[in-house]
């Protein structure tokens, strides 16, 4: 990429579907997933819209994701304007941009955390040293406080992909923290969702345990240098015991030497042999 900044955002479309998400099935398909407690925001969000459930955007949401689409593809789908009506219908009945406005503090809070964790970022040049193919999009990041609470949200489009990290999540049951009690938490998820789309081609190829030895491996070399090394050795220790990884320092040192040399050799020679 030409330009190596990262652009925090707040995009009112998209902000739109974590609304519909609150209103819809989705709070109670994610405790499903995993018991856990949301924001405050998000929280005050799902008792405001109370009784919108029977609007066209909802349940169209509710039938996608029922389907097994992703929310990847919902979101995507959205901010092409899909459903566009549904959704524009539901703003104004719902008075949500109101509703933003009277909490402006807590999502213009939540883009401060994120513009001070990116500022001067080189996750961008980071990316297309590993990538398959250059990175031509802006890459821009914007805060959730409401919905989905437990992973993040890539959307791809021509121009721009916008990725929108979960806070996060607190221990036991209390509610998720604010992105700035833990950049290196919300580093290590920007880029791991990140690697995986700029890796994506390689990725398919490989057997589940490779791709993550592969995805993991990469988050932990650009924490060394993105917050420092104590923050990349603590991301690697906490992988290889969670995801079973035994070799993932001998990946992530294969790795290291691999980006030092730059010799045209496919990126998957890291993990052949380890």
């Amino acid at each position: 990429m030409s330009n190596s900044q990262i652009e925090i955002v707040i995009d009112d479309k998209l902000r739109l579907v974590t609304a519909v998400l609150a209103a819809g099935d989705w709070p109670d398909i994610e405790q499903v997933q995993l018991t856990h407690a949301v924001d405050p925001h998000a929280k005050q969000t799902r008792q405001f819209l109370d009784g919108y459930e029977a609007q066209p955007a909802v349940i169209w949401v509710n039938q996608v994701v029922e389907r097994g689409e992703s929310l990847d593809d919902v979101f995507t789908a959205v901010s092409q304007n899909v459903q566009q009506e549904a959704f524009n219908n539901f703003k104004t009945t719902t008075s949500i941009e109101a509703f933003w406005q009277e909490h402006a503090a807590a999502w213009n809070g939540a883009k401060n955390n994120l513009a001070d964790i990116f500022k001067d970022s080189h996750l961008p040049n980071f990316l297309n040293q590993i990538s398959d193919d250059p990175i031509t999009q802006t890459i821009r990041i914007m805060p959730n406080l409401v919905y989905p609470a437990l992973s993040p949200v890539l959307v791809s489009g021509f121009d721009a992909m916008t990725l929108l990290p979960p806070l996060p999540k607190a221990v036991g049951e209390s509610p998720p923290w604010p992105y700035g009690e833990d950049p290196g938490w919300v580093q290590a998820n920007v880029c791991h969702r990140l690697v995986q789309f700029a890796l994506a081609d390689t990725l398919e190829t490989l057997p589940e345990d490779q791709q993550a030895l592969l995805t993991h491996a990469t988050v932990t070399l650009y924490l060394e240098t993105a917050v420092d090394e104590g923050e990349a050795m603590a991301y690697m220790v906490r992988s290889k015991k969670q995801h079973k990884l035994p070799t993932l320092p001998l990946v992530v040192d294969a790795l290291r030497e691999y980006l030092e040399s730059d010799n045209g050799r496919l990126i998957t020679i890291v993990i052949s042999e380890k």
